[in-house]
């Protein structure tokens, strides 16, 4: 490896698959090519001596396989549909666990616009990962073959993480039936639709935006006169992400724009029908974005951000607060 202009790496769980034999005494690696070149030969040993290093942790400093009998699983987390940041995400997971499935979700009819952050299963097999196809949201089948590759490549499975929105509504269930840790099943719905999701937050008596459901001009001027609201108003989406299909309307014609393309549209961000648009009280004031981690009743803040808008309800910028 240190010789070789390509750098040549062992992932740990083509290690782990290792055997040994007590009478032979044989090691097999199985060497994995990367196609960019290496630039000095200190960044080659520095990968093998890393390599190293991991082997010692993986399999003990008595020597770098076990017999197949009794070699323990290896730990692997489970990352459904990864966008955006997914490198750095599955390098964390590959560093920190061993072994790395992916679950993508390729019949999601999302707009072009989030598309076009989801990796190819070519990219994401060259990250050494599993991949795993889930159709038409199909949690049964995917937790099955999740099983089944457990048990046939020895993997322990620790976690199921999302990494996009469309992922939130599949992982908890996904991760129940795996008997891993997981959100309140019965809060799935409220994790993704943002009317259920104010409901679920008004019953632990924090204050929320009016709120209601509509179809029609005449169910919002309806729902209007009930809960008091005056435009401006806000239409959205119920089950959108990133401001998608969120409508600061003025006036009539703006609301009449905004359920057009909500409501029996071709299909809202997550690539389904809504046959309802969410309209909320119109918030004034500064915007800020609160971002948590939370883990068996721990919970922490990460960071916070001042938002500002355009009146068309986009990002304009964000600034991190101090």
């Amino acid at each position: 490896a240190l010789s070789s202009e390509r750098p040549i790496l062992i992932p740990p769980h083509i290690v782990a698959q290792c055997s040994h034999n007590g009478r032979t005494a044989c090691m097999a690696l199985l060497l994995w090519h990367y196609g960019h070149k290496m630039a000095t030969p200190l960044a080659s040993a520095i990968i093998a001596a890393a390599l190293l290093s991991v082997m010692h942790l993986l399999h003990g400093a008595s020597g770098f396989a076990t017999h197949s009998d009794s070699m323990p699983a290896m730990p692997a987390v489970v990352i459904v549909d990864p966008v955006t940041d997914w490198r750095h995400v599955l390098e964390t997971c590959n560093s920190l666990v061993g072994r790395v499935i992916v679950v993508q979700m390729p019949d999601v009819d999302l707009p072009d616009k989030f598309q076009s952050f989801q990796p190819t299963s070519e990219a994401l097999i060259e990250q050494g990962v599993h991949v795993v196809q889930m159709y038409q949201r199909d949690v049964f089948s995917t937790t099955r073959q999740l099983q089944l590759i457990a048990k046939d490549e020895n993997l322990d499975l620790k976690g199921v993480i999302p990494l996009s929105e469309v992922a939130v509504e599949v992982v908890d269930l996904i991760a129940s039936t795996l008997d891993l840790p997981h959100n309140r099943l019965d809060l799935t719905t409220a994790r993704r639709d943002k009317g259920l999701m104010k409901d679920a937050v008004s019953a632990h008596g924090l204050r929320v935006a009016k709120h209601a459901r509509v179809d029609s001009m005449k169910s919002t001027e309806d729902t209007m006169l009930k809960l008091s609201l005056h435009y401006p108003i806000v239409l959205k989406t119920p089950s959108g992400m990133s401001t998608s299909d969120v409508y600061i309307c003025m006036d009539e014609q703006d609301a009449t724009a905004a359920l057009e393309a909500i409501v029996q549209s071709l299909g809202g961000p997550d690539g389904r029908i809504e046959s309802h648009a969410l309209l909320e009280e119109y918030l004034v004031g500064t915007e800020f974005a609160v971002n948590l981690m939370a883990f068996e009743g721990s919970v922490r803040v990460t960071d916070m951000w001042v938002y500002k808008k355009t009146a068309s309800a986009r990002y304009q910028s964000a600034d991190i607060c101090n």
